[in-house]
Protein backbone atom coordinates (compact mmCIF):
# COMPACT_ATOMS: atom_id res chain seq x y z
CA UNK A 1 0.00 0.00 0.00
CA UNK A 2 1.51 3.31 -1.05
CA UNK A 3 0.68 6.91 0.10
CA UNK A 4 -1.36 7.75 -2.36
CA UNK A 5 -3.83 4.50 -1.85
CA UNK A 6 -5.09 6.23 1.30
CA UNK A 7 -6.45 9.89 1.27
CA UNK A 8 -5.01 12.84 3.61
CA UNK A 9 -8.21 12.96 5.53
CA UNK A 10 -8.31 9.04 5.83
CA UNK A 11 -4.67 9.01 6.82
CA UNK A 12 -5.19 11.31 9.41
CA UNK A 13 -7.82 10.05 11.07
CA UNK A 14 -5.72 6.70 11.36
CA UNK A 15 -3.04 8.39 12.99
CA UNK A 16 -5.34 10.68 15.64
CA UNK A 17 -6.93 6.92 16.43
CA UNK A 18 -3.94 5.36 16.56
CA UNK A 19 -1.96 8.10 19.02
CA UNK A 20 -5.62 8.30 21.19
CA UNK A 21 -5.82 4.81 21.56
CA UNK A 22 -1.93 4.55 22.50
CA UNK A 23 -2.75 7.19 24.46
CA UNK A 24 -5.60 5.98 26.68
CA UNK A 25 -4.83 2.52 26.86
CA UNK A 26 -1.12 2.28 26.76
CA UNK A 27 0.60 5.41 27.42
CA UNK A 28 -1.50 6.69 30.65
CA UNK A 29 -0.45 3.35 32.36
CA UNK A 30 2.95 4.26 32.48
CA UNK A 31 3.95 6.04 35.22
CA UNK A 32 7.43 8.21 36.13
CA UNK A 33 7.24 9.88 39.50
CA UNK A 34 3.34 9.48 39.30
CA UNK A 35 2.94 11.39 36.14
CA UNK A 36 2.36 9.66 32.79
CA UNK A 37 3.55 10.60 29.27
CA UNK A 38 1.23 12.74 26.74
CA UNK A 39 2.20 11.79 23.48
CA UNK A 40 -0.75 13.14 21.87
CA UNK A 41 1.08 17.18 22.40
CA UNK A 42 3.35 15.10 19.34
CA UNK A 43 0.66 15.55 16.52
CA UNK A 44 0.48 19.78 16.33
CA UNK A 45 4.19 19.95 16.73
CA UNK A 46 4.89 17.41 14.30
CA UNK A 47 2.51 19.11 11.97
CA UNK A 48 4.43 23.12 13.38
CA UNK A 49 7.57 21.39 12.25
CA UNK A 50 6.85 21.54 8.85
CA UNK A 51 6.53 24.92 8.78
CA UNK A 52 2.54 25.43 8.50
CA UNK A 53 1.46 27.93 11.21
CA UNK A 54 -2.43 27.60 10.13
CA UNK A 55 -2.43 23.35 9.78
CA UNK A 56 -0.58 23.01 13.07
CA UNK A 57 -3.22 24.34 15.24
CA UNK A 58 -6.13 23.10 13.24
CA UNK A 59 -4.02 19.67 14.44
CA UNK A 60 -3.81 20.81 17.91
CA UNK A 61 -7.07 21.57 17.75
CA UNK A 62 -8.37 18.44 16.66
CA UNK A 63 -6.07 15.86 18.86
CA UNK A 64 -6.65 17.60 22.07
CA UNK A 65 -10.84 17.98 21.33
CA UNK A 66 -10.59 14.14 20.74
CA UNK A 67 -8.22 14.22 23.89
CA UNK A 68 -10.79 16.56 25.78
CA UNK A 69 -13.78 13.76 25.31
CA UNK A 70 -11.78 11.41 27.68
CA UNK A 71 -10.59 14.33 30.55
CA UNK A 72 -12.49 15.72 33.25
CA UNK A 73 -10.90 19.06 32.36
CA UNK A 74 -13.20 21.34 30.49
CA UNK A 75 -14.03 20.57 26.99
CA UNK A 76 -11.68 22.14 24.73
CA UNK A 77 -8.82 23.05 27.00
CA UNK A 78 -6.65 20.71 25.49
CA UNK A 79 -7.74 21.82 22.16
CA UNK A 80 -6.87 25.43 23.02
CA UNK A 81 -3.53 24.88 24.42
CA UNK A 82 -2.84 21.93 21.55
CA UNK A 83 -3.97 24.51 18.96
CA UNK A 84 -1.49 27.21 20.43
CA UNK A 85 1.19 24.69 20.87
CA UNK A 86 0.71 23.49 16.89
CA UNK A 87 0.98 27.85 16.23
CA UNK A 88 3.46 28.71 18.61
CA UNK A 89 6.43 25.60 17.31
CA UNK A 90 5.36 26.72 13.65
CA UNK A 91 6.54 30.97 13.97
CA UNK A 92 9.78 29.88 16.09
CA UNK A 93 10.61 27.22 13.92
CA UNK A 94 9.92 29.41 11.15
CA UNK A 95 11.07 32.55 12.46
CA UNK A 96 14.11 32.00 15.06
CA UNK A 97 15.71 28.63 13.51
CA UNK A 98 14.53 26.21 10.86
CA UNK A 99 14.84 23.23 12.79
CA UNK A 100 17.46 20.59 10.62
CA UNK A 101 15.91 16.71 11.12
CA UNK A 102 18.71 16.18 14.12
CA UNK A 103 17.41 19.12 16.20
CA UNK A 104 13.46 18.15 15.66
CA UNK A 105 13.58 15.99 19.00
CA UNK A 106 14.60 18.66 21.34
CA UNK A 107 12.31 21.21 19.85
CA UNK A 108 9.69 18.74 20.42
CA UNK A 109 10.52 17.81 24.03
CA UNK A 110 10.66 21.86 24.80
CA UNK A 111 7.48 22.60 23.33
CA UNK A 112 5.87 19.23 24.89
CA UNK A 113 6.97 21.23 28.45
CA UNK A 114 5.51 24.23 27.74
CA UNK A 115 2.43 22.43 26.70
CA UNK A 116 2.17 21.12 30.13
CA UNK A 117 2.63 24.14 31.70
CA UNK A 118 -0.12 25.66 29.46
CA UNK A 119 -2.56 23.41 30.61
CA UNK A 120 -2.21 23.28 33.70
CA UNK A 121 -2.08 27.33 33.45
CA UNK A 122 -5.10 27.21 31.06
CA UNK A 123 -7.30 24.52 33.94
CA UNK A 124 -6.07 27.09 36.79
CA UNK A 125 -7.49 30.07 34.23
CA UNK A 126 -10.91 27.91 34.08
CA UNK A 127 -11.39 27.18 38.03
CA UNK A 128 -9.57 24.12 38.33
CA UNK A 129 -6.13 25.24 40.30
CA UNK A 130 -5.00 21.81 41.71
CA UNK A 131 -3.64 21.32 37.94
CA UNK A 132 -1.11 24.37 39.09
CA UNK A 133 0.93 23.29 42.02
CA UNK A 134 4.75 22.36 42.17
CA UNK A 135 4.43 18.51 41.34
CA UNK A 136 3.59 20.45 37.86
CA UNK A 137 7.68 20.29 37.40
CA UNK A 138 7.88 16.11 37.65
CA UNK A 139 4.81 16.56 35.02
CA UNK A 140 6.88 18.97 32.87
CA UNK A 141 9.83 16.82 33.08
CA UNK A 142 8.13 13.22 32.55
CA UNK A 143 6.44 14.66 29.05
CA UNK A 144 9.61 16.60 27.75
CA UNK A 145 11.70 13.42 28.14
CA UNK A 146 9.48 10.74 27.11
CA UNK A 147 8.32 13.42 23.96
CA UNK A 148 11.83 13.87 22.86
CA UNK A 149 12.65 10.35 23.09
CA UNK A 150 9.89 9.52 20.40
CA UNK A 151 9.76 12.20 18.75
CA UNK A 152 11.07 11.08 15.53
CA UNK A 153 8.60 8.15 14.82
CA UNK A 154 5.86 10.12 16.10
CA UNK A 155 6.59 13.08 13.59
CA UNK A 156 7.33 10.99 10.57
CA UNK A 157 3.95 9.51 11.40
CA UNK A 158 2.14 12.63 11.26
CA UNK A 159 4.16 13.92 8.16
CA UNK A 160 2.96 11.18 6.55
CA UNK A 161 -0.49 11.75 7.61
CA UNK A 162 -0.53 15.31 6.60
CA UNK A 163 1.30 15.05 3.35
CA UNK A 164 3.98 17.98 2.18
CA UNK A 165 2.92 21.33 2.71
CA UNK A 166 2.56 23.65 -0.03
CA UNK A 167 4.49 26.72 -0.32
CA UNK A 168 4.33 29.67 -2.60
CA UNK A 169 3.13 27.50 -5.56
CA UNK A 170 5.45 24.75 -4.52
CA UNK A 171 5.62 21.73 -2.51
CA UNK A 172 7.74 21.48 0.92
CA UNK A 173 8.70 17.83 1.44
Amino acid sequence: MNDESLSRPVRVALVLLLLLELQLHVVDGIRIAGRHPLILLLIPIGAALEGDGSRAAVAGFVAGLALDLFLETPLGLSALVFAIVGYGVASFERGVIRADRWLQPAVAGVASGLGVIGLSGAAALFGQPQYFRLSLLVAVAVVAVTNTIIATPVVRLVRWALGPVAVHGAMHV
